[in-house]
């Protein structure tokens, strides 16, 4: 039947961090499709005159799991697409970044005729380099909370620092509920490092004014966090010591990197004598 799907992140939160591309194609649909309505940019279209369809009511849904949301939620999109021939459907951060979801989209979407189209997003990932003053070049694991503390002996190595994101991912149905993932995380951390390992939690204060917060303590006071971590946290482990100073104490030196010398020229034949 055809259609298409075009999947736009919507940043970290605050309007001003939308791409051009994000914002124009938001602006150009009469309707737009939200996960959840407590986002700056669903406020913000509604202002803008914007017809609004948020998933929230989902959510509330008594015995459905999140799978089963996010489901319910692609079905709605293809046949959205289907009856009107496009559909827009906003996610935080970026589509392609901590989101399985879109994924499952193409999938469900491919088998119905329907394409999908993402257009990317400010990540939360951006903002952690900023709020912590870290580069990822200096190396870093990014890994997802939730899996990390659900299998309990997910690989790693404290030797490079941890960006592990969905810290306080409810271990419920109810999102409000006082049991997260954030007691899960620490025992796996205390597998390679010290109860007294300083660790930082970086927030957001949600809405309306979506501030960015963070806090260092001992990984050991991780589950006491639950008054901050409650909006989805992220948890920054720095490494037991910076990798080239753990190199450098296993004798490893830089590599060098050895220059070319430049080919000689031949000389050239002399020529027979007659």
């Amino acid at each position: 039947m055809g259609g298409e799907i075009i999947v736009v992140g919507m940043g970290p939160g605050p309007v001003k961090y939308l791409t051009a591309e994000a914002r124009d194609t938001l602006l150009a649909a009469e309707e737009v499709y939200f996960r959840f309505s407590g986002h700056p940019v669903y406020q913000w279209l509604r202002g803008q005159g914007k017809e609004c369809v948020s998933f929230d009511p989902l959510y509330a849904l008594p015995g459905v799991s999140y799978d089963k949301v996010y489901v319910m939620i692609n079905r709605t999109l293809i046949k959205a697409a289907q009856a009107s021939g496009r559909v827009v459907y906003a996610l935080p951060g970026s589509p392609v970044v901590f989101e399985k979801t879109p994924r499952w989209l193409r999938a469900m979407a491919g088998k119905e005729g329907v394409e999908v189209k993402v257009i990317v997003g400010i990540s939360f990932l951006e903002m952690m380099y900023q709020v912590l003053e870290i580069d990822p070049a200096d190396g870093v694991q990014i890994i997802n909370g939730f899996d990390f503390g659900f299998y309990g002996d997910y690989p790693f190595t404290e030797y490079l620092g941890l960006l592990i994101g969905s810290v306080g991912f409810p271990t419920t149905k109810d999102p409000s509920g006082p049991d997260n993932n954030a007691a899960a995380v620490m025992r796996v951390l205390l597998k390679k490092f010290p109860p007294g390992h300083k660790v930082t939690l970086v927030w957001s204060t949600g809405m309306p004014d979506y501030e960015d917060k963070k806090r260092t303590f001992r990984l050991a006071e991780l589950p006491g966090q639950a008054g901050y971590v409650r909006n989805l946290a992220t948890l920054y482990v720095p490494p037991v010591q910076p990798p080239w100073e753990w190199a450098q104490k296993r004798g490893k030196k830089p590599a060098r990197t050895k220059t070319a010398k430049p080919a000689k020229k031949a000389a050239p034949k002399k020529g027979r004598k007659k």
